[in-house]
């Protein structure tokens, strides 16, 4: 059962349901569709608490170019569509979105992330 932590900035999103994927890196152990996953806050802490369990329904490579911007399983996604896709990742601003992953090296964001959809 794959476990996942987010910072506390998502955990109200989760919890609404109006955040319902996460990009991560691959994993050594890929989590697949229909594995419940374990969604966490402050992992690794005193005030660790399980934020739910969902259950996965996808897992889609995704390339997370600033220059080019969002490659969702091959496809490049127009503006609107990343603006769209950074807001459900629980980035109101593409900008934001962005930055957050940029302390990711360009080979990273190139080959190896991965989103995780779950309901």
């Amino acid at each position: 059962m794959p476990a996942y932590n987010f910072q506390p900035q998502f955990v109200k999103m989760i919890q609404e349901g109006s955040k319902h994927h996460t990009i991560r890196r691959r994993r050594k152990r890929p989590t697949k569709p229909g594995e419940t996953l374990k969604l966490y806050t402050g992992m690794r802490t005193k005030s660790c608490r399980l934020i739910m369990e969902v259950i996965c329904t996808s897992v889609v490579p995704v390339r997370l170019l600033r220059a080019i911007g969002v490659i969702l399983d091959g496809k490049l996604l127009s503006h609107v569509e990343t603006v769209i896709f950074a807001s459900r990742d629980g980035f109101p601003v593409v900008y934001d979105f962005f930055d957050f992953f940029d302390r990711y090296s360009f080979e990273v964001l190139n080959n190896e992330l991965e989103v995780i959809y779950w309901r």
